[in-house]
Order: C-alpha cells, then structure tokens, then sequence
C-alpha cells in the first residue's frame, strides 16, 4: 500500500503493491488497496479521496455465490434446489468468512477509522473484507483467478460439506426423507420439562405415524427436536455423516433420467476450474 497515504491513525501493516499477496500476484495495486480500505477509514481520510471497499464487498459477494452454486451444482448433479441452498448457505455464512479473515490475517492489513479499533468491530470488517477481497481478485485477473481463490480461502468449508461435518438442519433431512417414503410429515411432542426457568430442558419425541422414531433433549425446544430428528435419521437408516445428501440423492437416481446425470457433466467456462481440491 501507498505510505504516503499512512497517518498516525492507520495501526494496519502495509501490503507491498506489485506482490503475491493472500495468495494473489496483483497486477492492479489500486483495487488491494480499495480491498483493504474500510469506510469508517475512508470518512476520516476525505483528503485523500480513498475509494473504500463496499462495492467490491458487493461484486465479491455475488462472485463468491456463483462459484460455490457452481461447485455445488456439479458435485450433487441430484440434489434438489432446497438442499443446494443450504449447503451454499453454511458455505458463505458469517462465521465462515470470519474464519477465512483470521486465515488471511486480513485484520492486520485492513485500514479502519477510530471507531472500528475495538476488536469486534474490525473483525466483523474482516469478515466482510473477504467478498471485497474476492472482487478484487476477479476484476484484476478474472474468474479462474476467483476460482481458484475461493478453492484455497474456502478450503476447508468445502470439505466439511463434503464430509457432512457442517451445520445440519435434521428436521428438515427428515421431514423430505418421511414425506418421500412414508408420504406423511413427522411429528413432534414434549416429553418433559426439568429445571429452573432460566436453564429449562427439554424432551422431545418425534414419530412417524404412529411410531416413534426418536426422543432428544436439549436447552430449548428446537435443540431438543433437532437431537430427536437426528435420532430418527440413524433409525432409518439415514446417514447423518459422510455425504449429508446421499440418503436422499440415493432415492433420487431410482428415478432420475440419464440425462440429469449427463447434463451436470456438460462443459462451461467454470466446469473444470471449481473442482475441490485436496
């Protein structure tokens, strides 16, 4: 970044222009340094007439959802329009680009303005300084470069949503599984409630006709339906780890055309660049 443009004020490290930096060689120093420039930053420099990082934080947003909608529609040729949205979901989630700011170090180089120096304050910054990041990349060297960043910035996301280790919505797995098999939603009921109102918990039952299929506890009445759909799942014989869409897709694939399968594997100009890696 321009040391010029560094005051008394701006605590971030300084990222060399023309440099493979957060994995990128930059051509355009200009759009790192619009990366790395928070709003509350900019508002106090207007003298320097700095571009601050909300459009890119825009682009990045809209490029990063494209290429995981991409990855995931190629990897789950099956998996139904719901199911995708929420693996994207857990993939672009608050607490997954707040892991991936801490794996960029960008809190170091991300300049803000005086009322974001508090450590929640910037680290939500970095969190957002991700997408802009992402755009940044994709308007200096194109979609392989973003690509290839959100591969490697998202690495591990990706692969816990291969491994089934990301958060699971059980309810809603066996909600589609009952209504596909036994053509009727499950049910849920209160078995008992224990301890002080401020630390209740809760038992829950949850059945599938007229049998029950599992009972869960928890510290609200969500937990506890969760534990007991979960439950339910490996009583069915529903895998709730590896693959967390393979009972389903299973189901699918008796049905599903050949073609179905066929078109997932058609070419595209992201076809072959959003594979995981390992």
């Amino acid at each position: 970044m321009n040391e010029t443009t560094r005051t008394h004020t701006d605590t971030s490290v300084p990222v060399p222009a023309h440099h493979k930096a957060f994995g990128h060689l930059w051509t355009d120093p200009g759009l790192l340094e619009e990366a790395m420039t928070h709003k509350s930053y900019a508002n106090e420099h207007l003298d320097l007439h700095l571009k601050d990082n909300e459009r890119l934080e825009f682009l990045g947003d809209a490029v990063l959802e494209t290429v995981v909608s991409h990855t995931l529609y190629q990897k789950y040729p099956l998996a139904h329009e719901g199911d995708l949205t929420k693996l994207r979901a857990q993939i672009v989630s608050k607490s997954t680009l707040a892991q991936c700011a801490e794996k960029l170090e960008i809190a170091k180089h991300l300049k803000v303005g005086k009322g974001l120096t508090r450590r929640q304050g910037k680290l939500s910054a970095s969190a957002r300084a991700v997408e802009s990041l992402l755009g940044a990349v994709y308007l200096d060297s194109g979609i392989e470069a973003a690509v290839a960043f959100v591969q490697r910035v998202f690495r591990d996301a990706l692969r816990s949503i291969e491994k089934g280790e990301g958060r699971q919505d059980f309810k809603s797995l066996l909600q589609e599984y009952a209504l596909r098999r036994f053509k009727i939603t499950p049910k849920y009921g209160v078995l008992s409630e224990s301890g002080p109102q401020h630390r209740k918990r809760f038992i829950v039952s949850v059945s599938v006709g007229n049998r029950t299929y599992g009972k869960g506890s928890g510290l609200s009445k969500k937990a506890a339906e969760q534990s007991a759909a979960k439950k339910a799942l490996k009583l069915l014989g529903v895998s709730v780890r590896g693959k967390i869409l393979q009972p389903l897709i299973e189901e699918r694939k008796k049905a599903a055309p050949a073609k179905q399968t066929e078109a997932a594997s058609e070419s595209s100009p992201l076809s072959e660049a959003p594979q995981i890696r390992e």
